[in-house]
This record gives structure tokens, sequence and C-alpha cells, in this order.
């Protein structure tokens, strides 16, 4: 765009909200890599996926009863990782609508992320316990591997 042709004293945010998306019980809220779709975790126990274009709730999923604490979406958009505070964390397929992989931990969950560019592992980070890597296993009946990531105080 030419600077010169705009206008000094137009702005540069936009001057009227385009829609509204109705979720009163929306804690956190993360787009997908593409900006497509949109995941809230709520304070319900459930995760909606919005999509974007119509404004419409696409998939609803119940991840259990207390408050999810936040979600990660995978880099490709079919797996969403969500997390409560009660440290259970469940990546979810989106394309069957199945539980890809549920790990419990002893604490609550300050915070848990999918990998950038393998959709098959995550970090955690518990409040009272070291931070973990886990792998989702091959296969339905494979067990997830729960790594702890060793952090030294020595230089």
């Amino acid at each position: 765009m030419n600077r010169k042709l705009l206008d000094p004293f137009e702005p540069e945010y936009p001057e009227a909200i385009e829609a509204c998306l109705d979720d009163e019980y929306a804690v956190k809220c993360a787009f997908s890599h593409n900006g497509e779709l949109l995941a809230t975790s709520r304070s319900d126990g459930f995760c909606y996926i919005w999509d974007m274009d119509t404004l419409n709730v696409m998939r609803k999923l119940s991840h259990s009863d207390t408050a999810l604490a936040g979600l990660s979406w995978s880099r490709s958009g079919r797996y969403i990782l969500t997390y409560d505070e009660a440290g259970v964390c469940v990546v979810w397929d989106l394309q069957t609508q199945t539980v890809r992989v549920r790990v419990e931990f002893g604490s609550a969950i300050a915070c848990a992320r999918m990998h950038p560019r393998n959709s098959a592992q995550f970090v955690v980070c518990p409040v009272r316990e070291a931070p973990s890597l886990v792998t989702i296993g091959k296969g339905e009946s494979a067990e997830p591997m729960v790594q702890q990531i060793l952090i030294s105080a020595e230089s």
C-alpha cells in the first residue's frame, strides 16, 4: 500500500465490530495455524471449535466436569490438546471426533503445548512436578510414554 495516499487522520483499527461469537463460558481461546478455526476452552469443561467462515460451532468436545485451563493446536490443525485444573491432558482427533490419548498428572497443569512439528508429542508443566514430554504411542492400545524433563540449576 502507498502510505502517501492514505488519509493521516483515518484510524488504523476497525471502526465497528463485524461479528460476535456468543460463548459466555470461554476462558481461553486460540486460532488454528491457518486461522480457519478458533478453539475456546470453557469453564464448564467443554472445548468448542468454531468455524470462522460461518461463525458456527462445528465441534463440541467434552473434556471433563472441571474447568479447562487451556488448549494448544497441532500444526496441521487436525489435533487439539486440552488440559484442565485437575491435571488431565486430552489430545483430540478432530477428523474422527475421538480421544487420541488421555494422560493424568498428580497436580494441576500450569501450561501444556503441542510440539510444533511432531503431532505425537506434547510438553506439560504441572504445578508440583517436573515438566514432562509426552510421546503418543502408535496404535489404539499403545500407552503414552511420559518422560520427565530434568532441569539442572548448575551452569
